[in-house]
């Protein structure tokens, strides 16, 4: 058995990953990775987590030796459950096309034809295995999870941040220690422990003819399956801390879609329908690692999420806090909802900002949403 384990130095910096390949059963690979993270990681008892299944076809280069192109098919993927065991979790449903490169190859000829061909067929796939297979585990545990009540139906509130840290992902992180050690009594990770992961791809369309940004239509991407989500002009709500990066829209999401060219022509459509002649940005990859704090006074919960935009001019990374819903219980019914939902969030967004601003500037309010983002790069 081939085992093969990426350890990264700096998570958001792929020149700094340090790749090693050793061949071992998979009891002694779990061991010589505990000895080998045992500085950068303490009192963690390493064991299988998850499995990517596939059958790989390989196709080299005659002219560039450190180039090759790999074909995957009949992608699936498992979970090793502590109570119950492995279990097959999803699969792919496609074919995927990746090129090998080294950091020279890249600059070759031989491989600049070579995306050219695949990314105008559209067969290059964004969202990795590893980040698929984190799709898949999300979806899987949030299932168990008891069901939350929206208490404004087909609306986002959410506050917007700005990160500026040499390893964005790493804040998430100090955040959840904070909580975990009791830094605000009033929130705590109990609700959902786990640390999550999900990527997805975005597209979004605007008329054509006087595009307004209250008529905006994502299309959301997650390998095998795909939605549409509606959305209207972000409104920024007044908060006791004057941030100005609270917003409220509507927000209307569709259930999700197999990917097939059946579903994708009626998507199309519905889109046609809705907009008549359109336009359609470029693609943008979210990839968000997320926690969710319940605050236990009002048992509502936030989700906070780091994400990591990348589309073709280049990455950003931006914090969202966003409500989720309220668990069910016996809370008393308010008249002014929103406006509890906005002065918590509010709360909990200062909360962050004194944690992470503390010792270095790190976190600032933003009203840039992922379109704006896309729209900036472009020009």
């Amino acid at each position: 058995m081939i085992t093969f384990a990426n350890l990264r130095k700096g998570a958001s910096d792929p020149d700094r990953k340090e790749k090693i390949r050793k061949t071992m059963k998979i009891d002694d690979f779990c061991s010589w990775s505990e000895k080998k993270l045992e500085k950068r990681i303490s009192k963690v008892k390493l064991r299988p987590h998850a499995v990517c299944q596939y059958y790989r076809q390989h196709y080299i280069s005659d002219k560039e030796k450190d180039l090759r192109l790999t074909i995957d098919k009949n992608v699936r993927y498992g979970y090793f459950d502590p109570i119950n065991g492995f279990s097959w979790i999803g699969n792919d449903g496609s074919v995927r096309i990746e090129i090998k490169a080294s950091k020279e190859s890249m600059n070759s000829e031989t491989y600049q034809e070579l995306l050219k061909i695949l990314q105008s067929k559209n067969y290059l796939n964004v969202i990795s295995k590893k980040n698929q297979i984190y799709n898949f585990l999300k979806d899987l545990r949030f299932k168990y999870v008891n069901k939350l009540i929206n208490e404004l139906p087909e609306y986002e509130i959410e506050s917007k941040i700005s990160i500026s840290d040499n390893d964005p992902w790493m804040v998430l992180f100090k955040i959840k220690d904070a909580l975990d050690n009791g830094f605000d009594k009033n929130l705590d990770l109990s609700y959902y422990p786990h640390v999550e992961c999900t990527s997805r791809v975005y597209y979004y369309f605007q008329k054509l003819v006087d595009p307004q940004i209250d008529e905006v239509i994502k299309l959301s991407f997650k390998i095998n399956k795909f939605r549409l989500i509606y959305k209207d002009e972000a409104k920024f709500i007044k908060d006791s801390y004057h941030l100005g990066c609270i917003i409220k829209r509507k927000e209307i999401k569709n259930p999700w879609f197999n990917f097939n060219v059946s579903n994708s022509k009626k998507v199309l459509k519905i889109i046609e329908n809705k907009l008549g002649s359109f336009t359609r940005s470029d693609y943008l990859q979210r990839n968000r690692l997320a926690i969710w704090p319940l605050n236990n006074v009002s048992g509502r919960l936030y989700r906070i999420g780091i994400d990591k935009c990348t589309s073709n001019s280049g990455v950003d990374y931006q914090m969202e806090i966003e409500y989720e819903g309220r668990i069910k219980g016996e809370w008393k019914i308010s008249k002014n909802t929103e406006k509890e939902i906005s002065s918590e969030l509010a709360h909990l967004t200062n909360t962050v900002f004194n944690l992470l601003n503390k010792d270095k500037p790190t976190a600032a309010p933003t009203q840039e949403t992922k379109l704006d983002i896309l729209n900036y790069r472009k020009r």
